[in-house]
């Protein structure tokens, strides 16, 4: 889980160096208490949670604000591979205007999208870490879609 629990913490967090700082803090609270570990019932959930955790710490202490984090946590997943130099500039010019988007959601739909579109987390493991039921996991997904499509311009 280690690549993609980095890569929701950069999606969180925005800077690469506190994501990395709140991966090393959650194993080092992991070792600490194997016992809460151990006693999950679904690592998966369990690991994002904690990460999430993490993540919200560092925000509390005002060390990490999300900006460019979409950029390394998966918008460039949703962009073209091909490698021209034209189709190169092509996917960037749509990485940008993805990233901006989704600065434009608010922080529970933002969390939601990372999980579900560049994790793969099912709504009810989504609703595990966030605290909410998967149908309003769900629901906020469906507005967070809605609002990067009015934002992308493809309604």
């Amino acid at each position: 889980y280690r690549h993609g629990l980095y890569g929701y913490l950069v999606g969180l967090l925005g800077i690469t160096d506190r994501a990395e700082d709140a991966m090393q803090n959650l194993f080092v609270r992991i070792v600490r208490n194997p016992a809460s570990f151990l006693q999950a019932l679904e690592v998966k959930a369990y690991l994002y949670q904690a990460a999430r955790n993490e993540a919200m710490r560092l925000m509390q202490s005002g060390m990490a604000a999300r900006s460019e984090g979409i950029a390394q946590s998966g918008a460039d997943v949703l962009v073209s591979k091909q490698v021209g130099p034209e189709q190169t500039a092509a996917d960037e010019e749509d990485r940008l205007r993805l990233q901006r988007a989704l600065q434009t959601l608010h922080v529970e739909q933002y969390e939601i999208v990372i999980l579900r579109c560049f994790q793969q987390l099912s709504y009810e493991e989504i609703g595990r870490v966030v605290g909410a039921s998967p149908k309003t996991c769900h629901s906020r997904y469906r507005y967070a879609v809605e609002k990067l499509q009015k934002e992308l311009g493809h309604e």
